[in-house]
């Protein structure tokens, strides 16, 4: 796995991974975050190539 980027955004945040295994194709992959106000995640949702 490999972090390419963030983005943060008052409550909000996306991840975008590189996930590169062993054997197989190499795979983008963006989660993004929810926070309430304490930080704590509330939603997450993940979309991958």
């Amino acid at each position: 796995m490999e972090l390419v980027m963030v983005a943060i955004a008052g409550h909000h945040a996306a991840f975008h991974f590189r996930a590169t295994p062993a054997h197989g194709p190499t795979r983008e992959v963006i989660d993004t975050m929810t926070f309430d106000d304490q930080a704590m995640i509330t939603s997450m949702q993940a979309y991958a190539s």
